[in-house]
């Protein structure tokens, strides 16, 4: 399911609008609805297992900075961007459990 997660992120992917349009999307896509389709595609039998998991994902990324050759800024760098991805992640979460439930 980690594992599944951590894909999710990538390939959904599951990023801001704001990220996503300088990426390139545009229009900006339907985040839920990717999301459903990509859980659906690997056959996840009760696909709001994976909101959990999401979150995991980014505390264990968290987790492994202390192994990375980091100065002090350039941790607490890394540590502010999952701290925003979680909080992102937060207020899409309403919008992730209609789209997984239904």
């Amino acid at each position: 399911m980690d594992e599944l997660a951590a894909a999710a992120w990538a390939f959904v992917p599951l990023e801001p609008d704001r990220r996503l349009r300088e990426a390139g999307f545009d229009p900006v896509p339907d985040l839920p609805d990717r999301l459903r389709m990509f859980v659906d595609a690997y056959g996840l039998p009760d696909r709001p297992a994976i909101l959990p998991a999401l979150q995991r994902s980014i505390l264990a990324h968290a987790e492994r900075i202390a192994t990375w050759p980091l100065s002090p800024a350039d941790a607490a760098g890394s540590l502010e961007y999952m701290a925003n991805e979680l909080r992102w992640l937060h207020t899409m979460t309403p919008a992730l459990e209609r789209a997984l439930s239904g």
